[in-house]
């Protein structure tokens, strides 16, 4: 896995932790994507992901589609990590 595939994944999780509309998840979101500019490598970017998830699950989803989404994308970007290992 490359360092761009990396955070394109973790973009489209963020995209979709701000879609939830929570102001703690929002806030947290937001440290997470300046923490990802200055990543250098894939495992930089699962460590934020890893961190961002942690925010996820202390979130109340109304849409839990939206949260599965969210999972599903965080256990994609560690399974193409361990591939790539």
């Amino acid at each position: 896995m490359n360092l761009k595939d990396a955070k394109n994944i973790l973009d489209e999780i963020l995209d979709l932790c701000y879609q939830a509309e929570d102001p703690f998840l929002n806030e947290s979101a937001e440290g997470i994507y300046r923490d990802v500019q200055s990543t250098k490598t894939p495992e930089q970017v699962l460590r934020c992901a890893s961190e961002l998830m942690i925010f996820v699950n202390e979130t109340q989803f109304d849409d839990m589609d939206l949260k599965a989404e969210i999972e599903r994308l965080f256990n994609q970007l560690q399974d193409e990590y361990e591939e790539f290992e």
